[in-house]
């Protein structure tokens, strides 16, 4: 069953992360839209893929019920607000990926240290889990991290109910960008795993290049204008039958080559029941899964002022699917006794809200002051000498890699 669970772990992600690759190459569903409606949707979606920088506020909601064990509803929050610029220059990386042929490890630390990006989040628990699990932590926790010229900074202040080191505080930075650059040049293999990734988004973006059709997606989308065209913003609802896309020949076949692709790159070989089995339960817990997105768009400007949605997922179809399938694994006999549960089945529902606004305009991002930049070379000593080998002296000449190791780039520029 552990392998079962991972082929379903595997088709939702090559079902989330294939969407994501359609997103940029798909041209806007306009469904039974007029023609003026339509040029609304398809601007909005070629304005925003212009955008340098931009400024967010998001909410998520996750609302469980019929958790086993739990008395009340399990209820998860994430709030939180921040910025990002440098979007150009990553756009036009990937565009050109002539600089990744020649020297991939350069290319990749080059682009980590364009984009800037601050975001503050709340992450909000439920209390009574927390009291049951006997645990001190607060039911809010808060994150503050930048990304500014390839340093990765957190805020340890907010995290101090969480932490209790007092010793411990203020701002924290990694040089994720000549990190990256100094494991790819001493370990060289890792690229070619991350080409097998690239490869794999590749055949899942000419998969998806048939449900381009608007006859064919209009079996599983639809899209309408809610407002009533007096505001400064045209509201859109679209909404996904996940259900019936699960259930279709053509999202079938995909899953199961973009299935068996990630498999076989996590070492994993699948029988043809095994990934029967992972389509049964894949499919069935999608069954009567709707998404619902809103859409603001602007009249004026043309950017999408806000996105919000929701989702509820019962998971009673793939709960009788696994017991039906645990049956057929023992045998008729081990269960026709046995009583019928009386728990009835998990269902999550998911709503999430994002709301933009500094369109080209968000303000610059910058390091913390006085922040502590963790000699990145330490971090990568201590983990390859637990994997019983070492990187050595050969690492590159980046921030924070003189003979010091407790070097940082502020230390070295002021030496």
């Amino acid at each position: 069953m552990r392998k079962i669970g991972l082929i379903i772990f595997v088709l939702l992600t090559c079902c989330i992360s294939g969407a994501a690759f359609a997103q940029d190459a798909a041209p806007a569903f306009c469904g039974t839209l007029s023609e003026a409606d339509c040029a609304i949707v398809t601007n909005a979606q070629s304005e925003m893929q212009t955008l340098d920088s931009l400024s967010y506020d998001l909410d998520i909601n996750f609302n469980a019920t019929n958790i086993p064990d739990m008395d009340a509803p399990v209820k998860l929050g994430i709030t939180g607000n921040g910025s990002f610029t440098g979007v150009d220059a990553v756009r036009d990386a990937m565009h050109d990926m002539s600089a990744f042929e020649t020297d991939p490890a350069a290319a990749i630390s080059s682009l980590l240290s364009s984009f800037d990006a601050d975001m503050t989040l709340v992450l909000s628990l439920p209390g009574a889990m927390m009291a049951e699990m006997g645990t001190n932590m607060p039911s809010d926790i808060t994150f503050q991290i930048r990304l500014v010229d390839g340093v990765a900074y957190l805020n340890l202040d907010p995290l101090q109910p969480v932490i209790n080191e007092p010793s411990i505080k203020g701002w924290y930075g990694l040089d994720i960008a000549n990190m990256v650059k100094d494991v790819l040049t001493q370990m060289p293999e890792m690229l070619d795993n991350m080409e097998m990734f690239s490869m794999s988004g590749s055949d899942s973006m000419a998969y998806m290049e048939e449900f381009n059709d608007p006859e064919f997606l209009a079996q599983f989308v639809s899209i309408s204008r809610t407002d009533d065209g007096s505001g400064d913003v045209a509201t859109f609802e679209t909404t996904v039958d996940l259900g019936a896309l699960m259930s279709s020949p053509e999202f079938q076949d995909m899953m199961q080559q973009q299935m068996q692709s990630q498999m076989e790159m996590q070492g994993q070989s699948v029988s043809k029941a095994d990934m029967a089995m992972g389509m049964q339960m894949s499919e069935q817990m999608m069954q009567g899964v709707i998404v619902t997105v809103v859409q603001d768009i602007g009249t004026t400007d043309g950017y999408i002022h806000s996105v919000h949605g929701s989702m509820s997922l019962d998971t009673a179809g793939m709960m009788a699917a696994m017991s039906a399938s645990m049956g057929d694994a023992l045998g008729d006999d081990s269960t026709e006794d046995a009583p019928a549960s009386t728990e009835e089945a998990p269902v999550i529902n998911i709503a999430f809200s994002l709301d933009y606004s500094d369109f080209n305009s968000a303000a610059e991002i910058t390091a913390p002051e006085d922040a502590t930049v963790f000699p990145y070379q330490m971090l990568l000593q201590g983990i390859m000498g637990e994997m019983g080998g070492g990187m050595g002296n050969g690492m590159s000449s980046g921030a924070g890699s003189s003979d010091d190791p407790m070097a940082t780039p502020e230390a070295e520029a002021s030496g």
